[in-house]
């Protein structure tokens, strides 16, 4: 367990995202949302309902917690989340950025990944064997 690779108020270490979510934070949302497993354009449509789009961020951010096996718990999210949401969804798009880029440059993680068999339904197994 550790900390986030990009502080909270690290703004500006990639100013496009920083650009593209004071423009529009509902696509960036989605796209964490969508990078954690959640439904982006709930999560995005969400954001535009107060207190339930901070909630959502707070969510999200738990979740790429968990995901990145970071330190912390939900109410230290949510609390940030209500001081600065968008500082929040730059955070949590970084870090998603970077496990992307650590995935794909690691050839054992993406051996194990390619391993992995995935679990068809019947119908789907059938379909995929013919011919």
């Amino acid at each position: 367990m550790g900390g986030f690779n990009h502080s909270l108020l690290g703004c500006f270490d990639n100013c496009g995202i920083c650009l593209l979510v004071y423009c529009c934070p509902f696509y960036v949302h989605g796209r964490n949302a969508e990078s954690v497993g959640e439904n982006c354009c709930i999560c995005a449509l969400i954001l535009c309902f107060q207190p339930f789009g901070l909630l959502s961020i707070a969510y999200i951010r738990s979740l790429v917690r968990h995901s990145r096996n970071i330190d912390g718990n939900i109410l230290c999210d949510l609390i940030l989340s209500l001081i600065c949401p968008c500082c929040v969804i730059i955070q949590s798009a970084n870090e998603l950025k970077d496990s992307k880029h650590s995935n794909r440059s690691s050839p054992s993680l993406q051996n194990s990944h390619q391993r992995q068999s995935p679990v068809l339904s019947p119908r789907a197994q059938a379909i995929t064997e013919q011919p």
